[in-house]
């Protein structure tokens, strides 16, 4: 890594004879933009990205940029990682004075300071991940995760939501803040099936039998920038989320449990099985568990009603698919196009 006074040369060689109090006065501009490097150096380090420090100072990104940073510019600063641009923009999100900007429709990224939102909470882990790493070496465990990490995070960047955080064989992750969707508890519920299916594939890449089991709830969290002065991340905090890790601790292998606020939301769309109301560590209440087992099928969406006694609002379909409206029993539904 090139060095400050690489970055930023003076002319101190060439004026030997300045006493250093001159040479104090000849680059103010210079002194403060070092201080600006070192700033940003400082802040990288706290969240383990030192590597990217040069980049961010050979492009002119100081403290007062960083706020303005969005998920293309890390690109174009090489930040190639998913999960490397993840972390950097939670703790953007949290920076002091930070106003989040939006790109998706309903988009109102949650302030800094902390308000309520309305959210839909994943919890993912490694099944037995415990007896899968003591079979494998500190290395081997560390690739195996990087592996798992990359391709969760990955399934729930492309639904919209946003990785809050990694903690052993666990991702955190969160659809409604601090961007906004009308459907993020469907959102969420696809990307669970998308994670389930990706454990096949990454079986057969890493040589091992892989799956994951998960917890996904729905409710008012408050969502804010939380931490110090030295280091701090948007997060969210509430019964939701430890309703979501409970949920994901019951969870077998392979298997999805939703909460009844999202299977209000999905059912629709998506075969949910009732599992009853069960007692959960950590809550006060008994609560209704709801085990995910795929999409609706087309026939079911349009034929069906659901135990609410209203008729599905739309089809389990991907995002890209050219949906038109048709209407049964004087109730809209979503349907797809006819292809040619």
């Amino acid at each position: 890594m090139r060095s400050f006074a690489a970055l930023f040369p003076t002319t101190d060689r060439a004026q030997p004879s300045c006493s250093r109090r001159e040479r104090a006065k000849v680059h103010p501009a210079a002194a403060g933009l070092v201080q600006k490097a070192m700033d940003v150096g400082i802040w990288l380090k706290g969240l383990g990205l030192e590597n990217h420090t040069e980049a961010f100072i050979e492009n002119g990104v100081d403290t007062a940029l960083l706020s303005e940073l969005t998920n293309e510019d890390l690109k174009d600063l090489g930040v190639t990682r998913l999960a490397d641009r993840k972390r950097l923009l939670k703790a953007i999100a949290g920076l002091p004075g930070r106003i989040a900007r939006s790109d998706t429709e309903r988009n109102e990224p949650a302030a800094s300071m902390g308000e309520r939102r309305q959210i839909t909470v994943l919890f993912a882990d490694l099944s037995n991940f415990t007896a899968l790493s003591s079979e494998l070496d500190a290395e081997q465990t560390h690739a195996l995760l990087n592996r798992y990490f990359e391709t969760v995070d990955g399934i729930v960047e492309r639904y919209g939501g946003t990785i809050d955080k990694h903690n052993g064989d666990n991702v955190m992750a969160v659809f409604g803040a601090p961007i906004a969707h009308t459907d993020d508890p469907r959102r969420a519920v696809r990307a669970a099936l998308d994670i389930h299916n990706s454990m096949t594939e990454l079986s057969g890449t890493l040589g091992r039998e892989l799956s994951a089991h998960i917890g996904i709830a729905g409710g008012q969290v408050v969502a804010s920038g939380t931490g110090s002065d030295a280091h701090r991340e948007y997060t969210v905090t509430g019964d939701t989320v430890n309703l979501a890790s409970r949920l994901d601790d019951m969870a077998a292998a392979g298997e999805t449990l939703a909460s009844e606020a999202v299977w209000n939301a999905v059912s629709p769309i998506a075969i949910c099985n009732p599992r009853g109301r069960v007692s959960a560590k950590g809550l006060s209440r008994e609560i209704a568990v709801w085990a995910v087992q795929g999409p609706a099928s087309l026939a079911n969406a349009l034929e069906c009603r659901t135990e609410r006694g209203s008729s599905p609002e739309d089809i389990f379909l991907p995002r890209n698919h050219e949906d038109h409206v048709v209407t049964i029993g004087g109730n809209a539904v979503t349907a797809p196009a006819r292809r040619s």
